[in-house]
């Protein structure tokens, strides 16, 4: 599974060069590599008195790409600078966190804390990152794109058809 999302997503789109065997020889070094990592994993999962409890510990100390999210969606001056530099100075903060702090027992900082600690950070780096860089062009933030079934498709502005939009064969969507 990992490993096709990662040849289909990564490799495919960065150079289109492989021949189908060739792809078909990387994800299976793929899956053997995410199955080496999966067994030293497994010792760390152990160290938890139940699968709840690493899940929520876990989850407290990677939680940059909700702030991410959150901060692209609503933030008309995110910027896709901010949001890649966070997650890729924040998160091995955090691994690192739940590392010294879960794992080894290093500092007793409780994981609901570390969570706190670790939305501030992500929320920082994203904020000034994203203020460091040009905004992005108004003409590209627009409403975002709705769905259904029959395709993608953007939603009216005009006032008659707002809260509702209908697709050629499809009854009327509610945007409520």
């Amino acid at each position: 599974m990992r490993s096709a999302l990662v040849v289909n997503d990564f490799i495919k789109t960065s150079r289109k060069e492989f021949s189908e065997k060739a792809l078909l020889r990387i994800s299976r070094i793929l899956v053997g590599v995410f199955m080496v990592i999966a067994v030293a994993w497994a010792p760390v999962i152990l160290g938890f008195d139940t699968l709840v409890e690493y899940f929520q510990s876990f989850l407290g100390y990677v939680t940059m790409p909700i702030v991410v999210l959150v901060g692209g969606i609503f933030w008309k001056r995110a910027t896709r600078q901010g949001a890649f530099w966070t997650l890729v100075a924040v998160t091995p903060l955090g691994l690192a966190g739940f590392l010294t702090g879960e794992v080894f027992g290093l500092h007793g900082v409780q994981f609901l804390y570390a969570t706190g600690i670790m939305v501030v950070l992500s929320l920082i780096s994203f904020a000034t990152i994203s203020l460091l860089t040009p905004a992005p062009d108004p003409a590209t933030i627009q409403d975002a794109p709705s769905t259904s079934a029959h395709g993608l498709r953007s939603r009216s502005s005009s006032k008659a058809n707002r809260g509702t939009r209908t697709t050629a064969g499809s009854p009327p969507v509610c945007w409520f």
